[in-house]
């Protein structure tokens, strides 16, 4: 269980909601990257329904077939706030301020939490819950708000943008462009919590002093920095690939970098000014004295290649799409990996646990994770950081409407709202036009006959406010079309 670490005297709940596209100015090393960015900063000031103190517990809520179990379980890859259920797994962050600390050592079990928010008053009762893989314990106003996205990038635009005296906590990896004031940083944040990676210029990290509180790493870029490239997952530099840097690009390397054999010396001189290395940089030696020597922050590893260029030769792999962890692309991995998934990543039913075990020493988890039980839960004791979700494959197919894109919400004709309590049956669910929108804000259970096909040709978007009970495959294609720009979750996902 992380230590619990204390924050300052601010306080109230809520989360904003991050959008957005890429930067004009910033390059990212690795094709493919999902990036977000904070687009509309009126997001930043959006409030949502807490479970602050609520007095229902779960059992009051199971649904009923059969014998209700004694301690069902909650899962979620977003935020739960109060106590949903006795046992709490894969929570993104678990708010359990305002909650009585009596309340709080009810709790049977927390498993897999990226970051656990407590106040002063029921800190202590945390001590006699079971808890196991949490990211960080830590002690938080009532007023501080909660942003969870792997990638947040705060640009000029956005940040004039966004109302005075910010209070947030941001969980993932933070982003400040050199474009951005220091003294307009220091206006909209008056208290700013950051569970991950800070980089930002040295002169809005001196501007946030006495009012920024890191779990992490931060990353102070040097003034008048140029541009500036971030790899965060697997790169390979070959010298097509950085004759077309800027001159005088500042690198930061949170995953692996790797320098192909055919890079000179020269051009990594005339490209990159300055190197910042968290993650795993190879390649030839006398590259990498020349990058030694460019590195204000070195926090990872230098490793010379026998033969640069080389895509999987252990290290860290990223995954920001969608990829299937096959049998044969865990036997091209090195043993003792590093594996970072801020996408969808399936492992397939053939793998073994003992290739699983030997090639993924530790595993990173910011978005879904679908798979066979057993290996699930492997992973999940390599697991050092949890802020998405794992969930066991029922052998469905994927959802159909996932061609239409991954950020793209698929909304249909019909709106739909429920602020009651109901059941969908696969009757009711027939009669709905293909991809409707659908907003709960009650408490809305789709019943066991629901296939997961037919719940994803006719729901499109999927807006949870309130409590949404289904079997754990039903749950599952909601999660993933969430994951996909087709819904969002600002309430509670019960399996029953």
């Amino acid at each position: 269980m992380g230590g619990i670490c204390s924050a300052g005297e601010v306080g109230g709940a809520g989360v904003g909601v991050l959008h957005g596209g890429h930067g004009a100015h910033e390059r990212e090393a690795s094709a493919g990257q999902s990036q977000i960015e904070l687009g509309e900063s009126k997001l930043l000031s959006q409030a949502v329904t807490t479970m602050e103190g609520e007095d229902e517990m779960s059992e009051k809520r199971e649904c009923e077939q059969g014998e209700a179990p004694s301690a069902p379980t909650t899962e979620s890859a977003g935020v739960i706030r109060g106590i949903p259920s006795r046992r709490i797994e894969s929570a993104g962050v678990l708010d359990l301020r305002g909650v009585p600390a009596e309340r709080v050592a009810e709790i049977e079990h927390i498993k897999s939490a990226g970051v656990i928010l407590v106040d002063e008053q029921n800190s202590a009762a945390l001590a006699s819950v079971s808890v196991e893989s949490a990211g960080s314990v830590v002690v938080a106003p009532p007023d501080l708000r909660v942003l969870v996205q792997p990638d947040i990038v705060i640009s000029k635009a956005m940040a004039e943008g966004m109302p005075p005296g910010q209070k947030l906590m941001m969980v993932g990896n933070v982003f400040i462009k050199p474009e951005v004031p220091a003294a307009l940083v220091a206006e909209k944040f008056e208290d700013l919590r950051i569970v991950g990676i800070l980089v930002a210029p040295e002169s809005i990290v001196g501007a946030l002093f006495g009012r920024l509180e890191i779990t992490g790493i931060t990353i102070s870029l040097g003034e008048g920095v140029g541009a500036v490239v971030r790899s965060m997952g697997q790169t390979t530099i070959t010298p097509d690939y950085l004759s077309r840097f800027e001159e005088g690009t500042t690198f930061v390397n949170i995953g692996q970098t790797t320098f192909a054999s055919s890079v000179s010396e020269e051009l990594v001189a005339q490209k990159i000014a300055a190197y910042h290395n968290v993650g795993q940089t190879e390649g030839p030696e006398p590259v990498l004295n020349l990058l030694k020597t460019r590195c204000p922050t070195n926090l990872g590893s230098f490793d010379v290649s026998s033969a640069a260029g080389d895509e999987r030769r252990g290290g860290s792999v990223g995954n920001f799409g969608k990829r299937t962890l096959t049998r044969a692309f865990l036997e091209r991995l090195s043993e003792g990996s590093s594996y970072e998934n801020f996408g969808e990543t399936t492992i397939a039913d053939d793998v073994p646990e003992e290739l699983l075990l030997r090639t993924i020493a530790k595993y990173t988890n910011f978005g879904t994770t679908i798979g066979p039980g057993a290996l699930l839960a492997a992973l999940q004791d390599r697991c050092t950081e949890n802020f998405g979700s794992f969930v066991e494959s029922s052998g469905q197919p994927a959802s159909p409407g996932e061609e239409r894109g991954e950020h793209e919400p698929s909304r249909g004709t019909s709106h739909l709202e429920n602020h009651g309590e109901i059941t969908l049956t696969r009757a009711e669910l027939e009669m709905m036009d293909d991809g409707s929108h659908f907003e709960n804000h009650g408490e809305l259970t789709f019943a066991e006959d629901v296939s997961a096909e037919l719940l994803s040709q006719k729901i499109g978007y999927y807006a949870n406010h309130g409590t949404t009970r289904a079997p754990a495959r039903l749950l599952a294609v909601l999660k993933v079309g969430m994951l996909r720009g087709r819904g969002v979750n600002e309430g509670e996902f019960e399996e029953c």
